[in-house]
């Protein structure tokens, strides 16, 4: 079978592949993507396509780097840029480069570029994304250089979390999911009821190593289902000690080697005889920058293990 070409046909939206074009590049669901312009002056490497929530909720964000590969350059954001998924078309509504945000926020974002020196930036789009798409037809960004308009754009970019596949733990614990990087390792050490809170409920504990220096967030919510499928209503969740009853996230600066313990809790523990949990979906990611997928550890077919003897 012939091998797909890489290039597609800029003014097909749809993603229509096109033999020897070369202003479109296909990411082919994949992340980081990086496209040249300007000759091969200005590199454009795409790190995450996601909602603007540490959740993967909110506005559709699209976070990038720039670098000016041979000379130093100054280029504008232009909020002409856009999406396109399934034939939906949104239109950028605030772009940032760098620390700074663009002034106003709606304007187009001028910054200077140094050789061989990335910067990151993102946009934001106006308006939601219909039918939860898992990529994109369609990403242009479209940059402005001495008044000459460049779209840098880029086809089948993969949008929300990693893919990375489910961990069947198939009854047996400990049970470890790494992301597609494989630099960490997010392990469930046990399922079973304790008090917390003042109260006996079902409490996932787990723990996260990691080879390189990241900072992790562990955000409200998750999703445990029992045996039958349900899912168990979320109360609060804990790292490194630390409780969380509402929404606020907990962050903890993880450096290589360390390990760092983490709790994930339902509101009640779990129905007598139950022995299984069908799917636990630990909200746990990292927090960089600039962005990548965010990660999404789910492990299927976890044991529950009786409760301590009471003391």
């Amino acid at each position: 079978m012939a091998a797909a070409p890489d290039r597609l046909d800029p003014s097909d939206p749809s993603g229509t592949i096109a033999p020897g074009d070369s202003s479109v590049l296909d990411c082919a669901d994949a992340l980081p993507c990086r496209q040249t312009v300007l000759d091969g002056e200005l590199a454009v490497t795409l790190h995450a396509a996601d909602g603007e929530a540490l959740d993967g909720s909110g506005a559709p964000r699209i976070d990038a780097v720039f670098e000016a590969l041979t000379r130093d350059t100054t280029i504008a954001f232009d909020r002409t840029s856009s999406i396109v998924a399934r034939g939906q078309v949104l239109q950028a509504d605030a772009l940032r480069v760098g620390l700074p945000s663009a002034p106003g926020g709606r304007d187009e974002a001028t910054f200077r570029l140094i050789a061989g020196v990335g910067i990151n930036g993102h946009a934001t789009f106006a308006g939601a994304l219909i039918g939860n798409p898992a990529t994109l037809d369609r990403v242009t960004l479209r940059l402005g250089e001495a008044g000459r308009l460049t779209d840098v754009a880029f086809a089948n970019v993969p949008y929300g979390a990693e893919r990375t596949a489910a961990v069947d733990c198939a009854g047996t614990l400990p049970c470890e999911w790494r992301p597609s990087d494989g630099t960490t390792t997010i392990t469930v050490t046990s399922a079973t009821p304790l008090r917390w809170n003042r109260a006996t409920r079902l409490v996932v504990s787990f723990s996260t190593a990691s080879t390189r220096s990241l900072e992790l967030a562990l955000l409200p919510g998750g999703r445990v289902s029992d045996g039958a499928g349900d899912t168990l209503e979320p109360y609060g969740i804990e790292l490194g000690g630390v409780e969380s009853r509402d929404e606020t996230p907990l962050v903890f600066a993880l450096d290589a080697g360390e390990r760092i313990g983490g709790r994930l809790v339902p509101r009640r523990a779990p129905a007598e005889g139950e022995v299984s949990l069908a799917r636990v979906e630990l909200p746990l990611i990292e927090r960089r920058s600039p962005r990548a997928p965010r990660w999404r550890p789910i492990f299927l077919d976890v044991p529950l293990q009786a409760a301590p003897p009471a003391e």
